[in-house]
């Protein structure tokens, strides 16, 4: 794991303390509905403030039943985080050489990076970029390769080649103004109104709308805290 001043990523991440909590919904299909669980993190110190948007998948609604899938929250996948250095004025984008969504193709990315640039927008508009690794293993085929290069391009980093066979680069911006915070395909919403929309039978729905009642639970058990879906069956 890279250091960055005093402090390295996985540290930073370690201290981070969850200040909001949501749901996220992606249609990549009529018949096909995706529910993901978002957390956001973030420590101030007295040289970084470093912000963390992970995600969680829940489960999926295909043709209106629900299916659990159990996941958990990881340090490296489904994970954007952004390292301000306050001395340096200079923002970081990471998880350090590994930035990895799955499902793929679902516009996930596109999401979490989006908000993550909203928060450097509100936060440090004035912040230049730190440029960013573009790993050649990360894209074995052409296609995977243009679509990396347009994922980054359409949030206004430049993007650049040293090696065009493997492919490996690297990304940058001169400063976060110069970003545009997309939206993606992705809603926010209320775990249970996707739940009464998404079905029209309590016995279409039975598991998602039981894990509903474990976390309105779990959610007045920890008041403001985070929630922990490991024990969520």
């Amino acid at each position: 794991m890279a250091r960055i001043g005093l402090y390295t990523e996985l540290e930073l991440e370690k201290a981070a303390e969850v200040f909001r909590e949501e749901f996220l919904e992606l249609r990549p299909s009529e018949d096909l509905v995706y529910l993901f669980f978002i957390r956001r993190k973030k420590i101030l110190t007295n040289r970084h403030e470093h912000f963390r948007i992970e995600v969680q998948n829940l489960g999926h609604f295909h043709r209106r039943f629900w299916e659990s899938e159990y996941g958990t929250m990881s340090i490296t996948t489904n994970v954007i985080c952004v390292t301000v250095d306050l001395q340096n004025n200079e923002a970081r984008f990471g998880p350090i050489g590994n930035i990895a969504m799955l499902p793929q193709g679902m516009g996930l990315g596109t999401v979490l990076m989006g908000q993550a640039i909203k928060w450097l927008l509100v936060n440090h508009p004035k912040t230049s970029i730190r440029e960013g690794r573009l790993s050649g293993s990360d894209t074995p085929s052409e296609e995977k390769r243009k679509r990396r290069h347009s994922f980054y391009e359409g949030f206004g980093f430049s993007v650049v080649y040293t090696n065009k066979e493997e492919p490996e680069g690297r990304f940058f911006a001169e400063c976060v103004e110069r970003l545009t915070p997309k939206q993606g395909k992705g809603s926010f919403v209320d775990v249970e109104s996707f739940a009464s929309e998404a079905g029209k039978t309590k016995s279409q729905n039975a598991d998602l709308i039981e894990q509903v009642s474990k976390l309105r639970e779990r959610r007045r058990q920890l008041g403001s805290g985070p929630i922990d879906f490991r024990g969520v069956a």
